[in-house]
């Protein structure tokens, strides 16, 4: 099946990836790496949303450059009443995409429809302090959410 993707945050982020539905959203994102050419972002970096309304329609081109983020960095829209509208939960890597939470066993697309928002999300350890006698250093994990400029796609 083909699956038009689009990165969150990244103009013109569009780009098209075939893949196996029998294949696990996990195979999915090591697709848009290779697709992409993010050679330095891992398959666990990335969250992948279905790109679909409240209403169940997928979102156009314009929809998905029109996505967001909110304040805990997950992909929001906000419509012309403005009012906001998230795109559930990140697509679990362990499901095949033929599973009726992803895309179904009958999944057809049509032309001007984007299937995929694809956040990347890169981790950074930094040392925050020493406590105790014993002085051990604890390193805390922060998560920040590339904004792209670039045109890669």
């Amino acid at each position: 099946m083909k699956l038009v993707c689009s990165i969150v945050g990244m103009p013109r982020g569009l780009f098209e990836v075939e893949i196996d539905k029998a294949a696990s959203v996990y195979a999915l994102k090591e697709s848009v790496i290779k697709k992409t050419s993010m050679e330095d972002i891992k398959a666990f970096d990335l969250q992948l949303f279905l790109a679909k309304r409240n209403s169940g329609a997928w979102l156009d081109a314009a929809g998905a450059a029109a996505v967001v983020f909110d304040g805990d960095g997950r992909p929001q829209i906000i419509d012309a009443d403005g009012r906001r509208q998230g795109f559930g939960d990140e697509m679990n890597p362990t499901m095949w995409l033929k599973n009726d939470r992803c895309f179904g066993e009958n999944f057809e697309r049509d032309e001007g429809q984007v299937h995929v928002l694809v956040v990347v999300r890169k981790y950074v350890r930094a040392n925050v302090g020493k406590t105790g006698s014993r002085a051990s250093a604890y390193t805390r994990t922060y998560s920040h959410f590339y904004l792209f400029d670039a045109t890669c796609c």
